[in-house]
């Protein structure tokens, strides 16, 4: 058995505490390097995500408006077809309908049958007007008066139309069927319901530079 002095023993004893004071400094700077490199690396993995990301977002969106355009433009061209396939098969098949009606109403004497396919012909081609939105202030009052007369038809001659149209206003042009529903109303919603006849009254002046109609009537509800 050997013997060692106490204070060799006691030394001993006291180099053990930096010795843990070094593995726990070293234990450390490791640590916040590991943090630092898992920081650095989650960075440059999570950024390249993120673009990734933005970049998908775009495209599904860019996809989605491309395909509402693919969709709408193939909609406009299948109403276009559709609108041009009936401007072609209508006009030809009531025009060649109303004919019919007019020879038959001739051949067995029903003159206001005749008369009324006659003005529903032509009111038929003064609506359509070539495609066109406008029209002479001289065709609207035609085609008021082919309406009028199918009225008179139909209710026995119990509608009066006057005209009151200044010579300056004649040839101005206006939107196709702008004055001819407001005589639509006036017959049906004011004279249609009076006992007795009644007049209605197209009035068109320029007044300020400015076209004014006024559309009257007698009937119902009316103070003239």
């Amino acid at each position: 058995m050997v013997f060692y002095p106490n204070h060799q023993r006691k030394g001993a004893a006291e180099a053990s505490p930096p010795n843990r004071v070094a593995t726990a400094l070293i234990s450390s700077v490791l640590g916040l390097f590991a943090l630092f490199f898992a920081f650095f690396a989650s960075g440059r993995v999570a950024k390249p995500l993120m673009n990734l990301r933005e970049i998908f977002q775009k495209v599904t969106v860019e996809n989605q408006e491309l395909n509402e355009k693919l969709v709408r433009a193939q909609l406009e061209k299948k109403e276009a077809e559709l609108r041009a396939l009936q401007a072609q098969i209508k006009p030809h098949f009531l025009y060649n309908t109303l004919d019919s009606i007019y020879w038959m109403a001739i051949l067995k004497n029903h003159h206001e049958i005749a008369q009324m396919a006659v003005a529903l012909s032509e009111s038929f081609k003064l609506s359509l007007n070539q495609g066109e939105d406008m029209i002479p202030v001289s065709k609207e009052l035609e085609h008021i008066r082919h309406y009028v007369t199918i009225q008179n038809i139909r209710y026995q001659n119990r509608f009066r139309y006057i005209e009151q149209v200044d010579c300056a206003v004649i040839e101005k042009k206006i939107p196709k069927l702008l004055l001819q529903p407001l005589v639509e109303n006036a017959i049906y919603h004011g004279l249609e319901p009076k006992v007795g006849p009644g007049t209605v009254e197209v009035i068109g002046s320029i007044v300020d530079g400015q076209v004014v109609f006024v559309i009257r009537d007698n009937g119902v509800g009316s103070r003239i």
